[in-house]
Parts: structure tokens; sequence; C-alpha cells
């Protein structure tokens, strides 16, 4: 009997970027870019904004290349306990 291939559809497997970016990255650092640029009105406050949102963008790029899911990685390690004591069952102490 043989077995039955199932394809596994590209589309259904891929990371959800923006720009290269991971979504909910890209979506802070774009709204923080907007605030400063919108929120200070100055000639300063745009060039800042600009400049924050090209150096975001491109270090999320890099990070997306890398692991397109590295932050939320990042978090499930941080949440992670340094040490997980021996025992038989999750209910005995």
């Amino acid at each position: 009997m043989a077995y039955r291939r199932i394809p596994i559809r590209q589309s259904l497997n891929q990371a959800n970027l923006i720009m290269g970016c991971e979504r909910s990255l890209f979506i802070v650092s774009s709204v923080f870019a907007a605030l400063l640029i919108f929120v200070g009105m100055t000639k300063l406050t745009m060039v800042v904004g600009t400049v924050f949102w090209v150096a975001t963008l491109f270090i999320l790029r890099k990070m997306a290349k890398a692991d397109p899911r590295m932050s939320q990685v990042y978090l499930k390690h941080v949440s992670q306990q340094d040490y997980y004591p021996a025992r038989s069952r999750s209910h005995r102490r």
C-alpha cells in the first residue's frame, strides 16, 4: 500500500512579514516614528523620526532574514525558567 502524498502549500507556511520585517515590530516602529514626526512638527523631529524609521527598518529586515519569528522566540526564551526540578508528576510536591 502506497502512502498518500499531501503537498504542503507555501502560502500556509510563510511567516507574516511586512516589507521584509516582522509584522508586529514593524507596526510598533512605524507608529513610534510617525508620532515623532507628527507630534513634534519641527524639522529636527522629522529628521530624527525618518532616520529612526529607516534604521529600524534595516535592523528588522536583517532580523527577519536570520529568523522570521525571532522576537517570538526571544519572548518565549525569556519566559522560561532557569531551572526545572525533576519530578515524576506535575501535581506531586
